[in-house]
């Protein structure tokens, strides 16, 4: 039995699942996405989202810069209302702050997008579920929060 861990517009890799299991997990990131730039300066730190816009380009409606950020993809520039109304259907953490954690000032940001409808994907070393009020306001709004360090329960080990 094959296992597929990765993301349904890349594919994923592929793992053994042990013959005793006979499930398939798939990380699911729904498209299109609003790429998060944050106060971001630095193009080093951008790396996952020059990514998604170099290879995933069909799939990025817009960018979402916070006051200072001076990254620029290219993209139109979107709040997370105007990229719902896009058709965008989750926020990606394209940047990389300090240590990997998700600042104090992204709250207000992160609480927004969950309020307008999108999911919030991120792949940093805070967990989404350790911003305060972030997962009872997704929880209310039916938004999904997907931290891709932490593998999913189900995931075969």
């Amino acid at each position: 039995m094959t296992t597929t861990v990765g993301a349904s517009w890349g594919g994923g890799a592929q793992v053994q699942a042990p013959a005793d299991r006979g499930t398939t997990t798939v990380l699911s990131l729904k498209r299109p996405y609003l790429l998060f730039l944050g106060e971001e300066t630095l193009a080093l730190k951008a790396k996952t989202a020059y990514g998604l816009r170099d290879w995933a380009a069909e799939s990025c409606r817009g960018q979402w810069r916070m006051p200072g950020g001076t990254i620029d993809l290219g993209l139109p520039e979107m709040t997370p209302e105007t990229a719902v109304a896009a058709g965008a259907r989750s926020l990606v953490i394209g940047v990389t702050p300090p240590q990997g954690r998700i600042p104090p000032g992204w709250r207000e940001a992160l609480l927004r997008s969950v309020r307008a409808g999108l999911d919030i994907v991120s792949g940093l070393h805070t967990s989404l579920q350790d911003v305060e009020g972030l997962a009872a306001a997704a929880a209310a709004s039916g938004a999904q929060l997907v931290d891709v360090r932490r593998p999913p329960a189900n995931l075969p080990r």
